[in-house]
């Protein structure tokens, strides 16, 4: 499951959209938001700021995107 949620993540951070991640991953925008909650909890920080329907990387959300790459 780990992996899926880290997949979730750096599709979300790519497009820079939950919605355009489920699309690509072919999962409903509510289960990319709960895959990305379940994932800033158990890692004890929020990695998105919200705007609207824009999400952009939080500092820690950057230091985290940078790893997941790898």
């Amino acid at each position: 499951m780990e992996d899926f949620r880290l997949r979730v993540f750096l599709t979300a951070a790519r497009e820079k959209s939950f919605s355009k991640a489920g699309k690509i991953l072919y999962i409903s925008q509510p289960a990319i938001s709960r895959h990305i909650r379940e994932l800033e909890a158990s890692l004890g920080a929020p990695l998105f700021r919200r705007l609207g329907n824009k999400i952009t990387l939080t500092p820690q959300g950057e230091v985290y995107y940078q790893q997941a790459k790898r």
